[in-house]
């Protein structure tokens, strides 16, 4: 009874080792994904504050093709 004691003990323990590496490496992989994310959102960004002050300087209101269509919305304030 004690050697199949011990031995089921080890192998929870040694499980319980597996299932916390497992979440190390799924945290480490987040964190990339999340940082991959940013990166890639910010240069979106970027891109469209681009081509808002490249219509805004030629005084284009609207760009349509086939694939996309851009266009200004007008804001109104009220005071």
């Amino acid at each position: 009874l004690g050697f199949e004691r011990a031995l089921k003990i080890e192998s929870i323990a040694l499980y319980i080792k597996d299932l916390l590496a497992d979440a190390i490496a799924i945290k480490n992989e987040e964190t990339k994904l999340k940082k991959r994310r940013e990166t890639k959102e910010k240069t979106a960004e970027r891109l469209s504050e681009y081509i808002k002050a490249s219509m805004l300087r030629i005084g284009d209101e609207r760009f349509e093709t086939p694939r996309c269509l851009l266009s200004f919305r007008t804001l109104f304030k009220f005071i």
